[in-house]
């Protein structure tokens, strides 16, 4: 089987790059052949970098059309403007169409000129899948009889090991990572352990 992914990076310092890139890193471990087409370059040496201005993203629609054609599923990460581009490419050629909903680009475009699009690529998926309840009660508000399954994503424990060294008087700590919203929850996180 063969995978294409389009997202915006891969850049392990970026909440959705850092999603993207572990996603990507696991199905490797499971032998399945795929390629990645990112808008931001990084480090990753096998990603293809496609374009990072949407205007000129639409203008390799071609290109990118091509590359479908020697797959099996794309699988778009975020939906403006790669659920877009995949539901476009993919038009007619009958590929396996996953969109994973992860933030911002999935739910803002719903409330502007965007929204049409994105409504109808949505729509043309095969699965599509959140990474919380939050993202796919927002995603279901606009967007009529879709159904979104939630997959939080996983956690690598071996990533945060503790050193051996580790004094016993180690005090345990909560630790939030990601810009501060609303819609990410710290607020009820300080209300709840203030009281």
């Amino acid at each position: 089987m063969k995978v294409i992914f389009l997202t915006n990076n891969l850049d392990i310092k970026n909440g959705g790059g850092r999603f993207s890139r572990d996603l990507i890193e696991r199905i490797k471990k499971e032998n399945i052949e795929l390629k990645v087409l990112v808008s931001t370059a990084s480090d990753y040496k096998d990603e293809i970098v496609i374009s990072n201005s949407k205007i000129k993203l639409f203008f390799s629609l071609f290109k990118i059309r091509k590359i479908f054609k020697d797959c099996d599923v794309v699988h778009a990460i975020d939906g403006l403007p790669y659920a877009i581009i995949a539901a476009i490419c993919n038009f007619g050629l009958g590929k396996k169409f996953v969109i994973t909903a992860i933030g911002s680009g999935s739910i803002k475009p719903l409330h502007n000129r965007w929204s049409v699009i994105l409504k109808w690529a949505y729509h043309q998926a095969d699965k599509v899948t959140a990474i919380s309840s939050y993202t796919a009660d927002e995603i279901k508000k606009k967007v009529s009889n879709l159904d979104i399954e939630i997959i939080v994503p996983g956690i690598d424990y071996n990533h945060f090991v503790s050193q051996p060294n580790i004094q016993n008087n180690f005090q345990p700590y909560i630790l939030s990572v990601g810009r501060i919203k609303e819609r990410k929850g710290q607020y009820f996180s300080l209300k709840a352990f203030a009281h």
